[in-house]
């Protein structure tokens, strides 16, 4: 994991290669003063700590907050029926490939966290074209699933092919929306694999 140290201009004051993938929350909070002893900041100045969503579990949120840094990220979880600060104005900015990216406030309790509503188009289309992507190749491994039903050799036992449609539902988790709701049955034949495993397709 690349981290950097960067002053108010943008500039890089120092950097480190840190340990990645590691699974406890304490060690983020250790690492941020590891750099920040590399390069220390004036008493009076509040660091901020930008990372990426995948570290931003409430527990290092807590541990950052705990040290008295603030931090920037991407919410791990969606708002719902949230509403927009009364006073708030759209404002926008451009990405690197000057693609429009607009921001509007959030309203929020008053020692609670502060968010904004990012809208972008461009990643609205790039998600929905990934998620398009996900979806025929979801309904490929359900198809893959079904043909081996009636084949020669193929996955035929109930058990089995649940297993095999839960290792697709694990691969593309975003866009599964599908139940099994049928009694394990005596699966035989060509019989289609949505009708016999109750599953609703996409």
């Amino acid at each position: 994991m690349l981290a950097l140290c960067i002053n108010t201009d943008g500039f890089i004051r120092y950097s480190a290669i840190l340990e990645g993938n590691t699974a406890d929350p304490k060690s983020l909070p250790a690492m941020v003063d590891g750099l920040m002893a590399k390069s220390p900041v004036r008493e009076e100045d509040r660091t901020l700590v930008v990372i990426d969503a995948g570290i931003a579990s409430e527990a290092n949120l807590t541990l950052l907050k705990d040290k008295g840094y603030n931090y920037l990220c991407v919410s791990r979880t969606r708002l719902k029926d949230y509403e927009l600060a009364p006073d708030c104005r759209t404002v926008t900015v451009y990405d690197a490939r000057k693609q429009a990216i607009s921001l509007r406030e959030v309203c929020t309790e008053p020692d609670g966290d502060y968010y904004l509503e990012v809208t972008s188009p461009s990643k609205a289309m790039t998600e929905a074209s990934m998620n398009r992507q996900w979806k025929e190749r979801f309904e490929e491994e359900l198809e893959k699933a079904n043909a081996s039903i009636g084949k020669k050799g193929g996955t035929k036992k109930y058990e089995k092919v649940i297993e095999r449609v839960a290792r697709a539902q694990g691969k593309y988790p975003s866009i599964c929306k599908f139940t099994v709701n049928a009694p394990p049955p005596h699966i035989r034949g060509n019989g289609r694999l949505y009708q016999q495993l109750g599953l609703a397709r996409l």
